[in-house]
């Protein structure tokens, strides 16, 4: 599992998340069933051509724990990436994040 598209996007805890005028950050950790223990992985998104967030809930201390992809839509073309996250907020609603032609990276983290 060290490839974007080995990691199943739903019921995926997130362990770290930031946003800014030109980059997302999201840090994963994925079960591994191979080795019986959670892995962490960074996808940083940059120089996107656009990028648009949609939220409809609030984002609290205790909600930040809670947060796990709830889906993650992409395609690639050349060395670029496009797509849609959705982010559920714990018990208090959800959002999403649709991005269009993003440089990316997305390495195993600590």
């Amino acid at each position: 599992m060290n490839s974007i598209t080995d990691i199943e996007w739903h019921d995926l805890p997130i362990v770290d998340f930031s946003i800014s005028e030109h980059r997302i950050l999201l840090v994963v950790t994925p079960f591994e069933d191979s080795i019986g223990q959670y892995r962490c992985f960074s996808l940083k998104l940059f120089d996107f051509e656009d990028v648009s967030i949609k939220m409809d809930s609030e984002i609290t201390l205790s909600t930040l724990s809670e947060m796990e992809v709830h889906s993650f839509e992409f395609h690639q073309s050349s060395k670029n990436i496009s797509g849609k996250l959705i982010v559920l907020t714990g018990l208090t609603g959800i959002f999403s994040i649709e991005f269009t032609n993003a440089k990316w990276s997305f390495e195993p983290s600590i």
